[in-house]
């Protein structure tokens, strides 16, 4: 199979596993209930992901640069979720922020590094820049799509165990790490 034949197979995996789009309708309710802070914990909570966001983008944008595309995101992947899961599995506020370190570090050491590989597959099998954006459009739209499903049965799930959505999503993010795993070996 040719390299932008994996990539587009990647793609679809990654359309339909969005991140915490299970959790998304109930998360303000699980990290106050579930995890048991108050609003303005969760607010700050929120605001250290955007700060350590906008801080870490550039440098781990460089270590991204330095290790490979590929390897930035799974590991990327693998970062956000054990952030997560830590907070899961030890919920409350001294957890919290450390948690948002390890999210933060996997979702800038990620970012945009699957359309970069998905970009070097398709012109390294010599297709059109017109056609790797069509395709995009496609898993876009395909991705949002997705997202209102999961966000619909995210709320339904809530109603069983408020902790439910959250651990979806986590499996999700395993799933499709381990795919690419799989798929990135073979590139």
């Amino acid at each position: 199979m040719s390299k932008s034949g994996l990539i587009r197979k990647y793609y679809w995996v990654a359309a339909l596993t969005p991140l915490e789009a299970f959790l998304a309708p109930v998360v303000v309710v699980f990290y106050l209930d579930y995890v048991g802070i108050n609003f303005a914990t969760y607010s700050l909570f929120i605001a250290c992901l955007f700060i350590l966001n906008a801080l870490l983008e550039v440098p781990l944008g460089a270590v991204s640069d330095f290790i490979g595309r590929r390897k930035a995101l799974l590991l990327g992947n693998l970062f956000v979720r054990f952030g997560l899961l830590s907070i899961v599995l030890f919920p409350g506020k001294e957890v919290l922020y450390s948690a948002s370190v390890f999210i933060s570090s996997g979702g800038t050491l990620a970012s945009g590094n699957l359309n970069s590989i998905g970009y070097e597959a398709f012109r390294d099998d010599e297709m059109e820049k017109e056609e790797f954006s069509r395709f995009l459009a496609k898993i876009s739209t395909l991705s949002i799509s997705a997202m209102a499903v999961a966000a619909l049965l995210g709320g339904i799930v809530a109603s069983i165990n408020i902790a439910l959505p959250m651990f979806i999503d986590i499996f999700l993010i395993m799933i499709k790490t381990c795919i690419g795993f799989f798929f990135f070996a073979v590139l």
